[in-house]
């Protein structure tokens, strides 16, 4: 079309947050909402539950006296926390 610009980039960018806003506004979205859709940001991290970070399900426990050597061997074999 080879037209001059009709608006800046930042007049652009500001209506399109208030877009946004009022949206988000409109259809009730809250923080949690947020969070839950970001959870690796600042906000996100916030809301977090102790029940999010904790392991479920099978844990291992040993009777009696074990040696420390099997027990160090098994936490190398078993990759543990959220990288696992």
């Amino acid at each position: 079309m080879n037209l001059a610009p009709t608006a800046s980039t930042t007049a652009s960018l500001a209506l399109g947050d208030a877009l946004a806003m009022a949206v988000s506004v409109k259809k009730g979205f809250r923080e949690e909402d947020f969070a839950r859709l970001h959870p690796g940001g600042k906000l996100g991290k916030r809301f977090l539950k102790v029940s999010d970070l904790m392991h479920a399900g099978d844990l291992r426990c040993r009777g009696g006296r074990a040696d420390t050597d099997d027990e160090g061997r098994d936490l190398r074999d078993e990759p543990q926390g959220p990288s696992a």
